[in-house]
């Protein structure tokens, strides 16, 4: 009797192992989870585990790094170009401050326990864990510290690539024993397509739900803002930035910043430019061309006009100044300089389309009262 109970449990267990092997067949498609903005990821739901495809957002042929996502490591991938990663990860480091505000939305900024350039954190509850010693300094870009990354042993470290090796370590990482994560939504050519990052980061928290939910009601509401400004008859004209040692960089017409720009009802000076990237131009050509513009908007991180014409007195030839006409992305930003426009705007793309939109269109009644923008006196 007892030795029939061992073979019952050993052939139970013969064949729940077959069961769950049996279930990642040829025959698995996998099911796609909806990403509808970003073009820089996807990620499939396969039997047993989830696998993410990191490609170049402006070139969605290039695959830059495979994930398997798995809670039973019996699913582990033995492809040496796929990273395995167990699911959900108890803690994670990040070199980006575009991160956190997709981890603070998720509500897992207590898993954070390594960052890069904690000075630059704009967030209370983030710079409340890097106080109390919870999230630590890892250095920055070129000065990454690797001994204490590799000491900590996050489960992943959430970086981004600029194809420059000396700064995203990806390579010297993996000799390391450590599993970095591709995460390039500041390539993303679309304000919402940023936002739907949430998905990505979310996915190793197994908070797809969650970040589905938060990422609808922000994409509905920058949709109705869009489409309120598409309604108007009047396109006001804009340019952005400001000179920095002679070279004045602008962005490219099908640019990131372009697209905010066009969605919020507005025509940029170089909408017509096919660079998705920024370029430079002299101060004569930039002064040739949007002189007479209506707004301008992003001027470094000036807080007043005085300002403005203190590094350079032709500023004040442009008419957007002499009008006073001109708004930069400052308002929330702390005594050391941490900017929210660079945290949570890349989560909230629909509050910072709003300001564009009441700054671009007051006739449409919408008030003033920014929520990223200042409007500079």
């Amino acid at each position: 009797m007892r030795n029939l109970f061992y073979i019952s449990i050993i052939a139970l267990l013969f064949i729940s192992c077959k069961q769950k092997q049996s279930v990642v067949g040829q025959d698995d498609h996998g099911v796609v989870i909806p990403v509808l903005y970003a073009k820089g990821f996807t990620i499939t739901q396969y039997k047993g585990y989830k696998e993410i495809l990191v490609r170049n957002p402006l070139d969605t042929t290039k695959i830059m790094q495979r994930y398997r996502l798995v809670d039973d490591t019996q699913y582990n991938s033995n492809d040496a170009s796929v990273m395995n990663i167990t699911v959900p990860i108890h803690d994670l480091a990040s070199l980006s401050t575009t991160h956190l505000g997709f981890i603070e939305a998720l509500n897992v900024s207590d898993k954070l326990i390594a960052f890069s350039g904690t000075k630059y954190i704009y967030s209370t509850v983030i710079i409340a864990l890097v106080e109390s010693g919870k999230i630590k300094e890892v250095g920055i870009e070129g000065g990454l510290d690797m001994e204490l990354l590799v000491q900590l042993q996050p489960d992943i470290v959430m970086s981004y690539q600029t194809g420059d090796e000396s700064y995203d370590h990806f390579e010297k990482m993996k000799s390391m024993q450590l599993k970095p994560v591709v995460n390039n939504e500041y390539l993303e050519l679309t304000p919402l397509g940023q936002a739907e990052w949430i998905k990505f980061i979310a996915v190793f928290f197994n908070l797809e739900d969650k970040a589905a939910g938060i990422f609808d009601s922000i994409a509905n509401n920058y949709n109705q803002i869009k489409q309120q400004a598409a309604q108007v008859t009047t396109q006001p004209t804009v340019f952005t930035g400001l000179a920095y040692k002679n070279e004045w960089t602008v962005p490219g017409g099908k640019s990131f910043a372009a697209n905010y720009l066009h969605d919020a009802g507005a025509k940029y000076i170089w909408s017509t430019d096919e660079k998705t990237g920024n370029f430079a131009l002299s101060f004569e050509e930039i002064f040739s061309a949007a002189q007479k513009a209506d707004y301008w908007l992003n001027v470094s991180s000036t807080l007043s006009l005085s300002q403005i014409t203190e590094l350079d007195i032709r500023n004040a030839y442009f008419d957007p100044f002499k009008n006073k006409k001109v708004y930069n992305n400052y308002a929330r930003v702390n005594a050391m300089g941490g900017n929210d426009y660079w945290e949570s705007a890349i989560v909230y793309p629909d509050r910072v389309l709003t300001d564009l939109v009441k700054i671009f269109h007051p006739e449409l009644n919408l008030g003033t009262d920014y929520y990223y923008y200042i409007h500079l006196q």
